[in-house]
């Protein structure tokens, strides 16, 4: 299986924010929108979620780290038709576009994906490899 680097989304006007909170460990299989850290910021807290589903790698990040926008938290190896965590029969992006987010749906994303599923984009056109969709679809996914 492919790893792919899960990343710290927009934070707003923070610098950085606290990792209050590390909610999976290397071995669990988590499908697209499950938790991975909490943040916190002087303001409010926020789940980082899984942007596909997949094994956990490996985690880069512990409770009472500070973050910031793009910072590396979490590498997934991407699901494949054989893993509990297939990725689904939907994969939503609404996330906003960002360095961290931009091409987040790529060739391992949709490979994790169910073979025909269904990608909903709701969000900027940017997070979508369109090269990578276009292999995806020219590959029956």
């Amino acid at each position: 299986m492919a790893e792919q680097e899960v990343r710290v989304p927009d934070i707003g006007d923070f610098d950085t924010v606290d990792v209050i909170d590390v909610l999976v460990k290397p071995g669990d299989v988590v499908a697209p929108e499950d938790p991975l850290i909490t943040l916190e910021s002087d303001k409010a807290t926020m789940d980082v979620p899984a942007p596909f589903g997949g094994r956990v790698a490996t985690i880069h990040v512990t409770v009472g780290d500070q973050v910031g926008e793009g910072a590396l938290i979490v590498s997934l190896e991407a699901a494949t038709d054989d893993d509990e965590a297939d990725g689904g029969d939907t994969a939503d992006t609404a996330a906003p576009e960002t360095p961290a987010t931009r091409h987040m749906m790529n060739d391992d994303a949709f490979s994790a994906m169910k073979r025909g599923g269904h990608l909903v984009n709701v969000a900027r056109g940017g997070l979508v490899d369109q090269d990578a969709l276009a292999r995806a679809l020219d590959d029956g996914r």
